[in-house]
């Protein structure tokens, strides 16, 4: 056990700390949940409302995937930003290299696509929260 008081390592059970004598409380284990957020025993879940507006507002400027990351499906989120610089580098190269007739396609799809995916973590988040809650 440490001391928070003095920072001593105590032995395990042991009821005073060795240095500076402070009552030394026993240790609850708290299980974290895969976010990793747990306060006082409750843990923290991602408002849909944040990742849906993280998700679109940021989409739209070109980082699709930080909803998903703040939801904490990171793999998802890292994989979307990665695949939607792809996306947006072919699309201004394709625009450019059709004399602008790509605009016309690539304008919808740039504010199409971060809408769905805002859908999507937002309906999802919802869904994992009501499970988490029970």
């Amino acid at each position: 056990m440490i001391c928070s008081r003095c920072g001593a390592q105590n032995f395990d059970g042991a009821r005073y700390c060795s240095n500076c004598g402070q009552e030394l409380a026993p240790r609850a284990v708290v299980a974290q949940s895969p976010l990793g957020a747990a306060s006082g025993g409750a843990t923290n879940l991602p408002d849909p409302q944040h990742a849906f507006w993280l998700e679109f507002v940021l989409g739209i400027f070109g980082f699709l995937g930080i909803g998903w990351i703040y939801a904490g499906h990171i793999p998802t989120g890292l994989a979307m930003l990665i695949g939607w610089w792809l996306i947006v580098v072919t699309g201004l190269g394709g625009s450019f290299f059709t004399g602008g007739l790509g605009c016309c396609l690539w304008l919808p799809v740039h504010f199409v696509a971060p809408f769905v995916s805002a859908l999507i973590i937002r309906r999802e988040i919802e869904k994992n929260n009501s499970v988490n809650r029970r």
